[in-house]
């Protein structure tokens, strides 16, 4: 017996021995894989104030409604630009009343930006909520008002019509 383990404790050392081999100038390559799950699709609500008649005559601001957005996900911000046209006669297109829009109490182009800053509105800002006009949740609404300052050019009996456009952008 002490014959047979004499012989296993020598294989098994023989078999623990490694030999140790040296190669000159040669490479080899590990291949590293990083798996980025999809962007999520920015999606959210949009309130837009139904269509509305102006007043004849009334030189204040006359509320359109309120503009707002919910229910975000997927994005940070979500902006929106106001671009509008002045009032033109459906008859006569070369007919047309100055029209001034505001958001949030801003005066706003007619090319969509701010008057004076050329900013987009906020509708919400993940970073800013509750500060800066945005409530707990993050969100801000927009209270849009048109004024039509001199109503003197308008021609008796014509209807006119501005289309005001509300276009969302997030990020």
């Amino acid at each position: 017996m002490k014959k047979i383990m004499s012989l296993v404790l020598a294989m098994v050392m023989v078999c623990s021995l490694s030999v140790t081999a040296f190669a000159a100038d040669q490479t080899g390559t590990t291949t590293l894989t990083a798996n980025i799950p999809n962007a999520a699709t920015p999606s959210y609500r949009i309130n837009i104030p139904a269509d509305m008649t102006l007043e004849y005559g009334n030189t204040g601001n006359q509320t359109i409604g309120d503009v707002y957005v919910t229910d975000v996900t997927g994005c940070d911000t979500v902006s929106v630009q106001i671009p509008y046209t002045d009032l033109v006669n459906k008859s006569d297109s070369t007919d047309t009343i100055p029209l001034i829009l505001y958001a949030r109490g801003i005066e706003m182009k007619k090319d969509g930006t701010e008057k004076n800053t050329g900013a987009c509105p906020t509708l919400y800002n993940k970073t800013l909520a509750g500060s800066y006009g945005f409530d707990a949740n993050g969100y801000a609404t927009l209270s849009c008002e048109a004024m039509v300052s001199d109503w003197s050019g308008a021609t008796a009996g014509a209807t006119y019509k501005a289309v005001v456009t509300f276009q969302f952008f997030s990020s």
